[in-house]
């Protein structure tokens, strides 16, 4: 039972460091990151707000 609880947090700590690792570029860049089409969802969702 307390080998188990081990490997359940061990786990989450390194769930932990790959999601901050993940995001430490945003973080220390203060900018967001910009995907393939993030500029035609941003004109999607600019579109869809205009025709409200």
């Amino acid at each position: 039972m307390v080998g188990n609880r081990r490997q359940a947090s061990r786990a989450w700590i390194i769930i932990l460091i790959i999601a901050v690792l993940t995001i430490l570029p945003i973080i220390l860049n203060q900018v967001g990151v910009l995907g393939v089409d993030s500029y035609f969802q941003y004109n999607r969702i600019y579109e869809g707000k205009l025709q409200v």
